[in-house]
């Protein structure tokens, strides 16, 4: 996979998360290109690049068991160029280069929404060898082609995630249980977060079950799953919380 594009399309897998909020990585920060004499660490380069390889390899594996897909990406602004490296523990499946390729493209037309929004704003003229963090995009913006993208995704890794939603749900449903009856029902600050990622992700499992989706089905199981997993994050970053709550549990 080797396009003569622009890599700004690559826009939409180019974020972090710092604390609550998103911060989008800088496009004009220097990367080094060419590497002599063995790997580099170079942060400004990781920075960049890891957060995509994490997304893309994350979304390459179809297989339910013993699939390993490991991913180089190669950026050579000069040259408009980017080239993605794939290998698997076995060989690669035919379908993966046409389906990353196809998600590809519509991140790079995702991306152009979004530059399309910047453009329109009061003063276009500031983006103009910007360097810092680029703003959050309004949710509405591109959202079609959020939930076509999502879509295309869950499609390919099917397989993988029922079998993962299977490992969590039972274990996830039997704790929320334990809250609720030592709480009497009263859940509190944290655990009320839960409860909702816990409800939000439960009833996505349920209609992503379905033996059939229409076009309708997929916008409101984006909408859920993207609430449920924000709330989910704002429970896995108080690590300190989340102990004590396990360890008063364990200890029932």
């Amino acid at each position: 996979m080797d396009p003569p594009l622009d890599p700004h399309h690559l826009v939409a897998l180019m974020h972090k998360t710092i604390g609550h909020h998103h911060h989008n990585v800088s496009r004009h920060e220097d990367v080094v290109e060419k590497v002599v004499g063995g790997i580099i660490d170079d942060s400004n380069t990781n920075r960049r690049t890891f957060p995509i390889l994490d997304a893309l390899a994350s979304i390459s594996v179809s297989e339910p068991r013993r699939q390993v897909v490991a991913l180089a990406l190669q950026l050579r602004s000069q040259e408009r160029r980017i080239r993605l490296t794939i290998a698997e523990n076995d060989d690669v499946k035919d379908s993966l280069v046409p389906y990353l390729t196809r998600v590809w493209g519509k991140l790079r037309a995702l991306s152009d929404e979004y530059a399309g929004q910047r453009a329109a704003g009061e003063d276009p003229q500031r983006w103009n060898g910007f360097r810092g963090d680029s703003p959050s995009m309004p949710p509405d913006v591109g959202f079609s082609l959020q939930v076509d993208i999502f879509r295309e995704i869950f499609q390919y890794t099917m397989q993988k995630n029922q079998r993962r939603g299977g490992k969590w749900r039972h274990r996830f449903a039997a704790f929320m249980d334990q809250l609720r009856k030592v709480r009497g029902g009263n859940l509190h600050g944290l655990e009320k977060v839960l409860q909702s990622a816990f409800l939000g992700l439960d009833h996505a499992y349920f209609l992503l079950s379905k033996q059939s989706l229409t076009e309708e089905d997929w916008q409101p199981i984006k909408t859920i799953m993207s609430v449920a997993v924000k709330q989910a994050k704002l429970v896995t970053d108080d690590n300190l919380t989340c102990e004590m709550l396990a360890n008063e549990l364990k200890g029932r």
